[in-house]
């Protein structure tokens, strides 16, 4: 049983086909799964870690978050930071701008965001702290709007509360950049 639960744990962790990235854990994952899962948290801890390590895996964030896996949360991190295209083909009226900046356009980005969130039982605003860089990457996006990134990044903005404009560079964020000795 343990072998058949981990061979199926490692079918959805490595997959990069995110088939059901938005269902919740329970309905790919019996009770006795995730129990099974839970007793051999080390290797479980091993796998996500791995797969996150290598790729994408919405399913490593789920099962993160379902068993706190805190030292992934570096991985997370770097997931929820990598700028993605919105959805953007079918649903709400796109000559609107809120169209495009809905969660529902940045699901796997989203995934990440709720394994932080249930990780740390913090909002993402409050334990992301972003580097200079990050700061100035987010701005030159969103103040370009033919950037590939352009909707990302005033998503980004409003999940991690950069409230400056966009094109603006927060001014102790601009002194650290032009002099990185202060």
């Amino acid at each position: 049983m343990v072998s058949a639960v981990f061979t199926k744990t490692a079918a959805y962790v490595y997959s990069q086909d995110f088939i059901g990235f938005d269902e919740p854990l329970s309905d790919a994952f019996s009770q006795t799964d995730l129990r099974i899962l839970g007793d051999q948290r080390s290797s479980v801890e091993s796998m996500v870690e791995t797969a996150l390590g290598l790729q994408d895996s919405v399913w490593g964030a789920k099962l993160a978050a379902e068993f706190k896996i805190s030292k992934v949360l570096p991985l997370l991190r770097s997931h929820f930071m990598t700028p993605r295209h919105c959805y953007g083909w079918e649903g709400p009226n796109y000559t609107q701008l809120e169209s495009f900046l809905t969660d529902d356009q940045y699901v796997y980005s989203v995934a990440y965001l709720d394994a932080i969130e249930t990780i740390t039982g913090e909002s993402v605003d409050k334990v992301i702290h972003l580097t200079p860089p990050e700061v100035e990457q987010i701005a030159k996006y969103a103040s370009n709007q033919n950037s590939e990134f352009y909707h990302w990044s005033l998503w980004m903005q409003r999940k991690l509360k950069i409230t400056h404009r966009p094109n603006q560079v927060p001014e102790d964020t601009a002194r650290k950049l032009a002099d990185p000795q202060h």
